[in-house]
């Protein structure tokens, strides 16, 4: 209980000040001398004067340094394997198939033929799982033929590819030590092993990452583009349209627009560029289309999300107390809790802890996102991904590099601390433990 009203008020106070600022950025507030209204509305960020651009061999760096961590990871997935795996051989494939753990079976079959591929329990149960990721995976099968081994490398290009964008992203902002950091940060989260596993995490982050890279370039076409992939990657993707409204009204000075009764010309500049970034819905059309084609029901997925994984929306500070009921529930194993619902906590401790500091340190499109991001991903009745899901709000990363600039003694025992982790759930994940 405690700890959700903690986290009200950190949500729903980051929520205001936000407000403010956004409102200020874009024009609508005067110069105040109130001391409060001065308080919210300093900067106090360290972001750069001027852009660092990133050259093509270093992104190439980038791409290839990221890539052969995914190799690493994978190669050193064969240690703990061989170690507990109870046979005397092991073979590449058999280290490929420890990889195929939960969902990735059923995106594996969506990668053999779509969402009608995988019929139990009387449905098309992969209708929960958004499009892009089996559809990338599936072009790369037509020349692999092993959805397993298309599976890892879509995942392992998509991740490196992500990498770059994500570099260039901080680099608008800030100094290249704290992109590199941001990037090793997210690479090394104890959940990080996702982006090389079966999964949609990789796809995740590289249309997020890109749609963020465009927002900060104010490219709208390639916003609303990239804003489609997202929203087929994964369901929150859409959320991607927030930090771009509030990037666009900061940009532009809408409301000191309106101020000035600009009205035609606020009007225009919102038909001709503002509209581009509502491209994204389209994402949403397309995964929607896709429940009506298989099912004849367009929220097909719902239903699904509810009858077969017991999960319904709802206020995050009942998921909180939903969390801590179950690490407290005596019906519970020991192995649950530390593989689950731990994690969970951790993940909504970090989001909250992130979105206190970067509020008024960071770009406010980074702290829109992050608030909408918490409300919809923790807000959910049957918790077991929020530390998955986690790893995939970009903002909190950039924010803990932010952080580890200002405070650089905490650098090394976060990143040894992320690592450690990060080994001991690859672990467990590869040995079917409920890591999800």
């Amino acid at each position: 209980m405690i700890l959700s009203i903690i986290a009200s008020v950190i949500v729903w106070g980051t929520v205001g000040i936000t407000a403010i600022r956004v409102f200020n950025a874009g024009g609508g507030i005067r110069k105040s001398d109130n001391k409060i209204v001065s308080f919210l509305l300093a900067d106090k960020s360290r972001t750069i004067n001027e852009p660092h651009i990133a050259g093509k061999k270093e992104l190439l760096y980038i791409f290839f340094a990221a890539l052969a961590f995914r190799v690493f990871v994978f190669a050193a997935s064969s240690i703990p394997i061989a170690l507990f795996n109870g046979t005397d051989k092991i073979s590449i494939m058999d280290i490929v198939h420890k990889w195929k753990q939960w969902d990735a079976t059923g995106y594996n079959n969506m990668i053999k033929g779509g969402y009608k591929e995988m019929y139990e329990r009387g449905e098309y149960v992969t209708l929960v799982f958004l499009p892009l990721y089996s559809f990338i995976a599936r072009i790369f099968n037509f020349a692999i033929q092993n959805t397993q081994i298309s599976a890892l490398l879509t995942s392992s290009l998509c991740y490196s590819a992500a990498c770059c964008f994500m570099y260039k992203l901080v680099l608008l902002d800030y100094s290249r030590e704290t992109a590199k950091k941001a990037l090793i940060y997210i690479s090394v989260f104890p959940f990080g092993f996702f982006f090389g596993a079966m999964l949609t995490e990789s796809t995740f982050f590289l249309t997020t990452a890109a749609s963020f890279y465009f927002i900060r370039r104010h490219n709208w076409l390639m916003v609303g583009v990239f804003g489609i992939f997202a929203a087929l990657s994964r369901i929150s993707g859409i959320l991607i349209l927030f930090p771009a409204a509030v990037e666009f009204i900061e940009y532009y000075g809408i409301f000191k627009m309106l101020k000035d009764k600009q009205i035609k010309q606020t009007l225009g500049l919102v038909f001709k560029k503002g509209s581009l970034i509502l491209l994204s819905l389209f994402g949403v059309f397309i995964y929607l289309y896709c429940n009506y084609k298989t099912s004849g029901d367009w929220f097909k997925f719902l239903e699904l999300e509810k009858k077969i994984w017991n999960q319904e929306n709802c206020y995050f500070g009942r998921c909180i107390q939903i969390v801590i009921r179950e690490l407290m529930s005596e019906n519970r194993s020991i192995m649950v809790k530390v593989s689950a619902f731990l994690p969970d906590l951790g993940g909504i401790i970090f989001m909250l802890a992130m979105m206190l500091y970067g509020a008024r340190r960071n770009k406010n499109m980074y702290t829109v996102y992050i608030i909408i991001y918490f409300i919809i991903n923790a807000g959910i009745t049957w918790p077991m991904s929020i530390a998955r899901y986690t790893l995939c709000a970009l903002p909190l990363f950039i924010f803990l590099a932010d952080f580890t600039e200002r405070h650089k003694k905490f650098h090394t025992p976060i990143m040894v601390s992320f690592a450690i982790l990060f080994g001991i759930y690859l672990t467990g994940y590869l040995f079917t433990k409920q890591i999800m």
